[in-house]
């Protein structure tokens, strides 16, 4: 996880997020929602967790142990270069 300045966990975002808004704000929050629903929720979902709570190009998830947390965001990281050829 990214950290701030203090050392804190950051959550990540979506790279140029502004900017894709900017060039085309139907287009990313299409793309956004499928890489949510079709993605990043199940994948949470499998892995014991919830989304708490959707800003923009965030969310925040819980997990019911720091173990499921781990696997999810390596789960994750495994498909989504697989992924990534959709829209």
């Amino acid at each position: 996880m990214p950290k701030g300045p203090k050392g804190e966990n950051r959550p990540a975002d979506v790279a140029g997020y502004s900017r894709l808004m900017g060039e085309d704000e139907e287009g990313t929050l299409a793309t956004l929602t499928a890489h949510r629903t079709e993605l990043i929720e199940p994948c949470i979902a499998e892995h014991r967790g919830r989304v708490v709570k959707t800003t923009g190009d965030g969310l925040l998830a819980e997990f019911a142990s720091v173990v499921d947390a781990v696997r999810c965001a390596v789960a994750f990281q495994e498909c989504r270069g697989s992924y990534s050829g959709k829209s």
